[in-house]
């Protein structure tokens, strides 16, 4: 609803379903927005997608191969992901869940001592890759987000580039079996070895040039995230840069990058990023521990100097004139 109230700022925004015999009426419709699929998509359906991009159409799709019961800290397949369409045009979305164990977010979860914080490597705050697109926007809250492959010859040969939109740092982590989603009371406690580590792709953006023989050539331009929560109240009011970051996706698939700079002035964000535990303990005691010692080591330095100058001065005044 957030994400929603803020686009009607902008754009004009309206529900688009399929009628009784299955036609999805897209005349008048710059971009489209499609959000989480968990329902069969008809091929006829596809197939007026595919009219809409050889239109010139624009579309941000929001791909959960997964759906996380956050009760039950459990995930189960998605089987109605869009994502033999999205193939088509080159993006496949894993039925796999990312963590990063170096960047991502601490939540407060209730135990059987009261409620602990504890860093949560299922929702990652992924670094943006491309500013121009993102907005200067430098990172996004995804949880349980799945991983992102491209293929080299799309189906759809009007493909011209890829656009990587949000990466993982290099201490990403692809989990095959990720039904169990419980949060660890350690980051060590995942299991992690330090060969699995590595980038990987959570959001793209694409643009292509089809010839419509009716209207001659027309850009078209997609973005595909692997994760829809993102932009959900729950998630968006923990970290607003979520919906400044959609909104500028949005303004660029309008075509509207100007606005883009123009939203990315109003939230910043400066995330230390800790390797291990012991790195996040040590520059926390450095900053505690650390400060008084240098005042002290610094007093002690003038200490000694003032007292080998007031010794020298009384040397070489000592003595009868």
């Amino acid at each position: 609803r957030f994400f929603n109230a803020q686009l009607v700022e902008q754009y004009d925004v309206v529900d688009v379903r399929a009628d009784a015999e299955g036609g999805l009426d897209l005349a008048g419709v710059d971009v489209l927005i499609v959000a989480g699929p968990n329902q069969p998509v008809p091929e006829t359906e596809q197939v007026q997608l595919d009219e809409f991009f050889r239109r010139g159409g624009k579309a941000l799709f929001l791909i959960d191969t997964t759906a996380a019961d956050p009760n039950r800290f459990i995930a189960l397949p998605n089987p109605n992901t869009m994502n033999e369409f999205i193939l088509r045009y080159g993006v496949f979305v894993h039925e796999n869940i990312v963590i990063d164990l170096e960047s991502n977010e601490t939540l407060s979860f209730t135990t059987q001592v009261g409620n602990v914080l504890l860093q949560y490597p299922f929702w990652i705050k992924a670094p943006t890759v491309e500013s121009k697109i993102s907005g200067n926007t430098e990172t996004v809250l995804l949880p349980w987000a799945a991983s992102i492959e491209l293929v080299d010859r799309p189906d759809v040969g009007e493909v011209d580039r890829f656009i990587h939109l949000v990466e993982t740092t290099e201490f990403g982590v692809l989990r095959w079996q990720y039904q169990d989603i419980n949060p660890q009371p350690d980051i060590s406690a995942y299991g992690v070895e330090s060969e699995e580590f590595g980038k990987h792709l959570l959001a793209v953006g694409l643009t292509g040039t089809a010839t419509n023989p009716a209207a001659g050539e027309a850009n078209f331009r997609m973005v595909v995230v692997g994760d829809s929560d993102w932009i959900t109240d729950a998630v968006a009011s923990r970290t607003p840069e979520n919906i400044v970051l959609a909104l500028n996706w949005v303004d660029w698939l309008a075509q509207e990058e100007s606005l883009a700079s123009i939203r990315s002035k109003v939230v910043t964000s400066r995330d230390l990023l800790f390797t291990s535990d012991a790195h996040k303990n040590a520059v926390q005691y450095v900053n505690i521990a650390g400060v008084p010692v240098l005042l002290v080591l610094v007093g002690a330095v003038l200490f000694v100097r003032r007292r080998q100058f007031t010794q020298r001065l009384y040397k070489e005044g000592s003595g009868p004139k």
